[in-house]
């Protein structure tokens, strides 16, 4: 995150770790703190205050996942396989093997798709929401794997499926917490706060 932020030529509000995000986050209404929570934040804010990149215990999860990383390609080997295809929300470690990733889009859950929320509350997955499809393809290989990626979004179209839950008068122009005020009337929005509904 450090460094992530580091990147930024312009840093308007001396955002240089991850602490000071949360906290910017917990002192701007527009980000509804309240409402959506940030448990992963915390949780990651708490494991980089206990366990320094110097801990056996960071060593030995840094290893684990290096691991996982180096078989991707190995896998793909096994099997002779150019790629893997997976939902984009898996967590394939392919970065720790060095292996490209390219993710585009697969559609939308249909109208009738039941809602799911996360322990915070955030909408999931429910209707209207989209999803990708993720491509890992092996260790420089990645001209093989744009074109795959690109041939794939380009016989789907699954882009232009997607259906917007506000729709603008042209030429109008909103910000971000006119976006979320929207939004909290529609039909998507729709939900007891309190309820973690299953799928």
């Amino acid at each position: 995150m450090s460094k992530f932020l580091e990147s930024f030529s312009v840093n308007p509000f001396a955002l240089h770790n991850l602490t000071d995000v949360i906290e910017y986050t917990r002192k701007t209404p527009e980000e509804k703190f309240e409402e959506y929570g940030m448990n992963q934040w915390l949780q990651a804010e708490d494991v980089g205050k206990r366990f320094s990149i110097e801990s056996e215990e960071y060593k030995r999860s840094r290893e684990r996942r290096l691991t996982i990383g180096r078989q991707i390609p190995e896998l793909m080997t096994t099997y002779n396989c150019d790629m893997l295809v997976a939902p984009s929300f898996t967590d394939t470690t392919a970065n720790y093997g060095g292996c490209p990733t390219v993710s585009v889009p697969m559609g939308r859950y249909p109208d009738e798709y039941p809602s799911k929320y996360t322990p915070d509350n955030p909408l999931e997955i429910g209707p209207n929401v989209p999803t990708s499809i993720l491509f890992v393809g092996r260790r420089w290989d990645d001209e093989r794997l744009i074109a795959a990626a690109y041939a794939y979004e380009q016989g789907t179209h699954h882009r232009e499926t997607l259906k917007p839950v506000i729709e603008l008068p042209d030429g109008l122009e909103i910000g971000a917490s006119d976006v979320s005020n929207l939004f909290s009337k529609t039909k998507y929005a729709e939900h007891n706060s309190s309820q973690f509904v299953e799928a």
